[in-house]
C-alpha cells in the first residue's frame, strides 16, 4: 500500500512538472517559427521526407540559437565566429540530406538562412 501511494504521489508530481519542463520563452518560440518557415521553403523545393523535415528544422533552430546573442536562448553562442556555426550546420545537413539535396542546400544556404529569396 505504501508503494502504491508513493507511486501515485510521484506520478502526480511528474504530471505537474512536465509542462513546465517543456515551456519555452518568447525568443525560443520565435526561433522555432523561423526555423519551420525556412524548412518549409527548402522542403517544398527539394522534396524532404517527414523525418528530414524534423531534423532540418532542428538544425536550423540550432544554427539560429548559436548565432543569437540573446541571453534568453540557451546554447553555445557563435555570434563572434559565424564560420564555426555554419560549419557545424553543414556537417549535420550532410548527414541528413541526400547527395543531390545537400548540393542544392550548399547553393541556397546563404539566402535561405538570411530569410532572402533564392
Amino acid at each position: 500500500m505504501k508503494k502504491i501511494i508513493t507511486l501515485f504521489v510521484l506520478g502526480f508530481v511528474l504530471a505537474i512538472a512536465a509542462p513546465n519542463a517543456n515551456a519555452q520563452n518568447d525568443a525560443q518560440k520565435k526561433l522555432w517559427e523561423t526555423s519551420r518557415v525556412e524548412m518549409q521553403k527548402f522542403s517544398v523545393k527539394y522534396d524532404l521526407t517527414q523525418q528530414q523535415q524534423e531534423m532540418v528544422t532542428r538544425q536550423f533552430y540550432d544554427y539560429h540559437s548559436r548565432m543569437s546573442d540573446n541571453p534568453e536562448i540557451v546554447g553555445t553562442s557563435y555570434k563572434k565566429n559565424p564560420e564555426q556555426a555554419t560549419k557545424s550546420l553543414m556537417n549535420e545537413m550532410k548527414n541528413i540530406l541526400s547527395a543531390s539535396q545537400f548540393s542544392d542546400f550548399e547553393k541556397v544556404k546563404a539566402n535561405l538562412l538570411d530569410g532572402k529569396k533564392d
